[in-house]
Parts: structure tokens; C-alpha cells; sequence
């Protein structure tokens, strides 16, 4: 492990992060701050933020697959919780939902990547 300190608060900040994001996920509605903004953007850029952490922490605690760890959290984070919302209407799962959430984690590990490798 390179940081300690650093590796735990971004593994904490993924886990509040994924723990947010189903809580927002079941309820009936989005908040109304955020329905002006649409759905494709909130998606991405919320699993961008996720990956990020996750490539953060991963990269700092020493693992090598850490970019690949971060995309695959946060992709099967977004698939299980649109198989969550199946059981909470009026929400339901979309496999458009699940594209931005795949396009966001993905450019999320990749600036993650560059930031490992400007911060060198």
C-alpha cells in the first residue's frame, strides 16, 4: 500500500458514493434540483465520480488491475441497481440508463489513468 491515509478515504468516499446512489435509486422520484438536468449527463457524470474513487483507492492501495477494478465496480454497481429499481415503481430498470452509467465509468477509470500518470 503506497498511502494508507489516502487509499482508505477513497475507498470510504466509493462506498458512500455507491451507498448514495442506491438510496437515490429506489426513491419514487429525482430530486427536484436535479430534473432540469438530464438523465443521460446525471448518470455519466455520477459514475464517472464513482470509478474515479474506486481507480483511486485500488491504485493507491497497490493493486495492478486498479483501472479495470474501477470499471467493473461501478458498471456492475449501475446494473444491479437497475435491477433494483424493478422492484420499486414507479422506477424501472433501462438499458439506457445502464449505457450512460457504463460511458461514465468508463471515461472515470480513463481520468483516472491520466491523473496517475501526470501525477507521476
Amino acid at each position: 500500500m503506497r498511502s494508507g491515509r489516502a487509499a482508505v478515504a477513497w475507498l470510504l468516499a466509493a462506498i458512500a458514493l455507491s451507498t448514495a446512489f442506491v438510496i437515490a435509486g429506489v426513491q419514487p422520484r429525482v430530486p427536484s434540483l436535479l430534473r432540469p438536468v438530464p438523465d443521460d449527463l446525471l448518470h455519466g457524470a455520477a459514475y464517472l465520480v464513482l470509478a474515479f474513487a474506486v481507480a483511486q483507492a485500488g491504485r493507491l492501495w497497490g493493486l495492478r488491475a486498479w483501472a479495470l477494478l474501477a470499471l467493473a465496480w461501478a458498471v456492475l454497481h449501475g446494473a444491479g441497481l437497475e435491477v433494483l429499481q424493478q422492484y420499486f415503481p414507479p422506477r424501472a430498470a433501462e438499458w439506457s440508463d445502464l449505457g450512460a452509467d457504463a460511458v461514465g465509468a468508463l471515461v472515470g477509470a480513463g481520468a483516472a489513468w491520466v491523473w496517475s500518470r501526470v501525477r507521476r
